[in-house]
């Protein structure tokens, strides 16, 4: 490989970032809401804070193989 043969394809970088932008978004409105939910859990105290830790990470141990069905779903139908 050398760089005198890599060239930019603008054209495939705007279909990309047509395509990703939603999915962004998806992800920084998780993360707000997750932001916002631990804000409301703090209020009651550090037991319901650490409770609602170990929630969330049972339940993303739970999520875990619908995660990887959905990759693998994903891989196929691509």
């Amino acid at each position: 490989m050398s760089w005198k043969n890599t060239k930019v394809n603008l054209g495939i970088m705007w279909n990309m970032i047509k395509i990703g932008f939603p999915s962004s978004i998806d992800a920084n409105l998780r993360s707000i809401s997750g932001l916002f939910l631990m804000g409301i859990v703090s209020g009651y105290g550090t037991f319901a804070v650490a409770a609602f830790g170990i929630g969330m990470r049972l339940d993303f141990i739970v999520m875990m193989p619908g995660f990887g069905l959905a990759g693998a779903a994903a891989t196929l139908v691509g």
